[in-house]
């Protein structure tokens, strides 16, 4: 009870104020700590109301209170400023109106809103829909993945009904087959340098679908830049010692370790590759070295 009037060290004053003195001064197992809690545990300690018990408190949901629309997190912060006792009749009558609303239990398997089958489709976040009122695809699918199971007919009346409006099969710079994506390289964009993984991004941001005449331009423009395939065999920089793993070198314009190039290039180019061939010419001087090993016999 922070604003409960108490004598404390012969001085009149509120429990949150003796608390925060016994705070910043003792430490727990002191006697002054213990003979405190003896004293004003009674008087200035409570249990809280607690709306959702053993249950999880959705956070993210709003609900009309006393003729305010709050989220049902505030509620710990309207009980503590109220005092409202755990078990109190104000606690319970709370509970029972909102508990429903507010307080679930966490699926074991959750919903996704846009998966069919085993295929899992892209959220179209920004598009306005109605559940239970105006909402948006994101928030749709975060109440779903939070509060949902996948095997609940909810579920699947939900995915069934939004999917037109709410899922969509995103545009991929690296679907062809045996490709990865090379989230680091680096594309230029309206004249501005961004990476792969700032173009996925910006895909996703203005929902690019994959059929689109868009994202065929987009994979004719970046596909090459931002998608890889693991060699068959693969280039060895320094074929016939080791890459140093203090030196530095210039590849592609850039100053980079050695390690990082010999790694870059033994993930994506084949050992007769024009780009192996040159980099082994280019920076095979400052990066290869024939190992010193103390106990190699001469």
């Amino acid at each position: 009870h922070h604003t409960t009037t108490i004598d404390f060290n012969d001085d009149e004053m509120t429990c949150k104020s003796a608390n925060n003195y016994l705070m910043e001064r003792f430490d727990t197992s002191s006697n002054t700590c213990s003979e405190a809690k003896a004293v004003l545990g009674e008087t200035c300690c409570y249990e809280i109301c607690n709306i959702c018990g053993e249950f999880d408190l959705d956070w993210d949901v709003f609900v009309n209170f006393e003729g305010e629309d709050m989220s049902c997190g505030d509620f710990n912060e309207f009980f503590r400023e109220e005092a409202i006792v755990d078990g109190s009749d104000q606690c319970s009558a709370v509970q029972g109106e909102f508990f429903d609303t507010c307080c679930y239990t966490s699926p074991s398997t959750s919903c996704q809103l846009c998966k069919q089958g085993d295929e899992y489709f892209e959220v179209n976040d920004n598009v306005q829909v109605d559940f239970n009122g105006p909402t948006t695809c994101y928030e749709v699918a975060s109440f779903l993945s939070r509060r949902t199971e996948d095997s609940e007919q909810a579920c699947s009346v939900v995915q069934t009904s939004l999917f037109d409006e709410c899922c969509y099969e995103k545009c991929n710079l690296s679907e062809a087959e045996g490709t990865y994506p090379d989230w680091g390289a680096e594309v230029e964009m309206d004249g501005n340098t961004a990476t792969c993984l700032e173009l996925d991004t910006a895909i996703k941001e203005a929902a690019i679908a994959n059929e689109s005449p868009e994202c065929q331009s987009l994979k004719d423009a970046f596909s090459p830049t931002c998608s890889y395939q693991i060699p068959k065999n693969a280039c060895d920089l320094c074929p016939s010692n080791a890459v140093s793993i203090s030196a530095k070198a210039g590849w592609n314009g850039k100053e980079m370790m050695c390690s990082d190039i010999k790694s870059r290039i033994s993930s994506r180019e084949e050992s007769d590759s024009q780009v192996c061939l040159s980099a082994q010419q280019q920076v095979g001087a400052a990066c290869c070295i024939d190992q010193c090993e103390i106990c190699e016999k001469p």
